[in-house]
């Protein structure tokens, strides 16, 4: 008998076209020397889906099973998971939040990427290796990113998850999923870039306050409006539907002082910026709220140990230039999105 042979236990190579007509019109698929950011992944989870509906009225054979059953939409969704790096990671940091700003002059240089409300779109190609060796691969269009999650703890490596929505591309009427790779991925991707860490990491910046935190969780949610138009399977451009929600969760041991200022914030309802940075060398990942609110506050009681509390900041944008939400990456790459290969 025959059978489907597994990914092997990397989750392989994941190319992001970062350039050309898929990138600014819906729908267009990526054609050739189109520029591409290939990153390295812990997980891709994207898969189609396919929803059909029996038509009551044409069922009936007397058997009583459903009769007639008809496909009415397809869409693509799902995630992919790759660790935050200082290097490379502009071009998921481009994708999820719209916009892109860079210094001049000699390096370092340090590129900041402000929400927005207009996010580009991207194709993307994951290309893996199946047990027998084959080089396989996986190709989506038109996606747009609707969540990004950063988790980090104080002794571990800070990972990204991208929640995203769009179509298969199909080529010649092929859908391009799991088919023999004809894209190949950049040798060592990224692989002297440094990962985030979280040794690594600076207290919290609260309205002029010094928070120690021993983890974090930062949340961005963009709700977009997919509904299929007549004409077509798939769902047509998103379109943003309500504002964007950014929180950030930390956990920390209880402070006297620290929690006093925590608790009268939160009781008050009184904004502050927030900052917190991640520093290797000449590197650094800096994270900035503005205006944020303390939001959500727990301090469960157990029978040892030190008072963990959990608090969550909620970003705001009060006034006209505020961004609500950015991240500001110093390294030595020029541009603030770096490609290292094209679409063959």
């Amino acid at each position: 008998m025959s059978k489907i042979l597994s990914r092997n236990i990397n989750a392989g190579s994941v190319g992001i076209v970062a350039d050309g007509g898929s990138t600014t019109t819906y729908g267009t698929l990526p054609t050739t020397s189109d520029n591409i950011a290939w990153l390295r992944v812990a997980e891709v989870g994207l898969q189609e889906a396919v929803t059909s509906v029996v038509v009551d009225d044409l069922s009936g054979s007397g058997s009583g099973v459903e009769g007639a059953r008809y496909v009415t939409a397809r869409e693509v969704a799902g995630s992919m998971r790759l660790a935050m790096t200082h290097e490379g990671i502009g071009a998921v940091l481009a994708w999820t939040l719209g916009g892109t700003t860079s210094s001049s002059g000699a390096g370092p240089y340090t590129h900041t990427y402000p929400t927005g409300i207009n996010t580009p779109f991207r194709s993307l190609v994951h290309v893996y290796t199946a047990a027998d060796g084959t080089s396989l691969q996986s190709e989506f269009a038109g996606l747009q990113v609707e969540s990004l999650s950063l988790a980090i703890e104080a002794g571990g490596i800070a990972y990204a998850t991208i929640n995203a929505r769009g179509f298969v591309a199909s080529r010649s009427s092929t859908y391009q999923l799991g088919v023999a790779a004809t894209q190949t991925p950049a040798a060592d991707a990224y692989g002297t870039s440094v990962p985030v860490l979280g040794r690594t990491g600076s207290v919290l910046s609260y309205g002029g306050n010094s928070v120690a935190c021993r983890s974090l969780t930062l949340s961005l949610t963009r709700p977009l409006d997919r509904a299929v138009d007549f004409g077509g399977d798939y769902p047509a451009e998103g379109v943003l539907s309500g504002p964007i929600s950014v929180t950030l969760e930390v956990t920390r041991a209880a402070d006297e002082d620290d929690t006093a200022t925590i608790r009268a914030a939160l009781m008050a309802g009184s904004a502050a910026d927030l900052s917190i940075s991640f520093t290797s060398g000449t590197k650094v990942v800096y994270i900035e709220l503005s205006d944020a609110v303390v939001t959500a506050y727990g301090a469960p009681f157990s029978s040892g140990g030190a008072l963990v509390e959990t608090v969550t900041f909620t970003a705001q944008a009060l006034t006209t230039g505020d961004y609500g939400f950015r991240f500001r990456i110093t390294n030595a790459a020029a541009a603030a999105v770096t490609t290292n290969g094209t679409w063959a």
